[in-house]
């Protein structure tokens, strides 16, 4: 294992070990989460909903005139 692999891998485990330590118990014990009920369906789901038409859109344009075109608008 090379010298930045191992450097990469020793951060990686702190870095988690110390969010969970910070913010994981408190997350557990007051039952709380990061994506809060209207967070997820007034933003993320809206989101998903636009990016699924927007590839819905590329595969069909790939499919139907066999270009690649992104639609950016």
């Amino acid at each position: 294992m090379t010298d930045k692999k191992k450097y990469d891998l020793i951060y990686t485990v702190l870095f988690t070990l110390l969010f969970l330590a910070c913010f994981g118990i408190y997350m557990i014990l007051h039952r709380k989460s990061f994506l809060r009920i209207p967070d997820g369906l007034n933003q993320y789901y809206m989101s998903f909903l636009y990016l699924g038409r927007w590839a819905r859109s590329i595969l069909r344009g790939v499919i139907e005139n066999g270009s690649l075109k992104i639609p950016l608008w």
